[in-house]
């Protein structure tokens, strides 16, 4: 994750099934600057104590390798107050068919130690508001 130092800074990291994020902000509208990539996994996203019902997978058909994205997690809130956000890691990875177009031996490459985890990488938190807290 070096690579990406420059423009993320610090990473947060989380693999395991449960592992979360959390922050309350005033505002309407919260992104998350993450990165993609080949072991990337499926993020749970509750907003003001309700879990959306959409698993939000954090793979693409490009994933063979890790890129910067762009994760939009809520819109449209009341920006006039608080908001809760979690973003937790899902225990099942997604699908992994997508890249498969992308691969030599896809049948093998996608049993390997590159394709698999449930990963979710934050480098930032982008908001349209005036104030977060951690929690």
């Amino acid at each position: 994750m070096k690579k990406f130092g420059k423009r993320l800074g610090q990473i947060w990291q989380a693999d395991q099934p449960g592992q979360s994020i959390s922050f309350r902000f005033r505002g309407s509208t919260v992104k998350l600057y993450d990165l993609v990539g080949p072991d990337g996994g499926q993020a749970i996203i509750t907003i003001d104590g309700v879990r959306q019902k959409k698993l939000i997978p954090r793979f693409d058909s490009y994933c063979t390798y890790h890129r910067i994205a762009t994760l939009k997690v809520a819109s449209d809130l009341d920006p006039k107050k608080f908001h809760t956000i979690k973003i937790e890691v899902h225990p099942e990875q997604p699908d992994r068919k997508a890249v498969s177009h992308r691969l030599k031996d896809p049948q093998k490459e996608l049993q390997g130690e590159k394709f698999q985890g449930t990963r979710l990488r934050i480098g930032g938190i982008q908001f349209l508001g005036d104030k977060i807290e951690a929690l």
